[in-house]
């Protein structure tokens, strides 16, 4: 009787795992849980998410993209994303881009030490596409849909996928 304890107990572990089948690596949330403490604080906890770590300025360490969304936290044109990261002084918000879609992805190119960031566009009157978002030495643009906002044909690598959204939950 014992052994079959055993064997079951890991199955039920394994059934148990809070990503879906399709999540990849790059959607998981950040290992070290502190991202999704902000995102709890901060934005609230019946928020919904989606997100994906890539190192953006080049130092080794993964700064963190979160796609928000949730009843009444998207327009037409999409939700925000915010990009944060985990400094010894805790969450620093790099920026807060609104009406953004997924997928979202990274370039190889820099600008101001920071990789550019690919977002897609399209709802509330504006055509689908890709909008390239450069770093101007504070944060990115607010806004992907007007300038310094460009178009781009590529959504270079993909960070964010899409997908179902994900309550807050640990």
């Amino acid at each position: 009787m014992f052994p079959k304890r055993v064997t079951l107990i890991p199955l039920a572990l394994c059934a148990c795992s809070p990503l879906p089948p399709s999540a990849t690596a790059t959607s998981a949330p950040p290992v070290d849980g502190a991202g999704m403490v902000w995102l709890q604080n901060e934005v609230g906890a019946d928020a919904l998410y989606r997100s994906g770590n890539v190192d953006l300025d080049g130092d080794g360490i993964d700064e963190m993209l979160f796609y928000v969304g949730g009843p009444g936290r998207c327009g037409s044109g999409g939700c925000d994303l915010y990009v944060l990261r985990n400094t010894t002084d805790g969450i620093a918000v790099i920026a807060r881009t609104s009406v953004t879609q997924l997928p979202i992805g990274v370039l190889d190119t820099y600008h101001h030490g920071m990789r550019d960031i690919v977002v897609s566009v399209g709802g509330g009157g504006m055509p689908h596409g890709y909008r390239v978002l450069r770093f101007d030495g504070q944060t990115y643009p607010g806004n992907p849909t007007v300038a310094p906002a460009e178009p781009i044909d590529t959504i270079g690598t993909p960070v964010i996928s899409q997908g179902d959204m994900r309550p807050i939950v640990f």
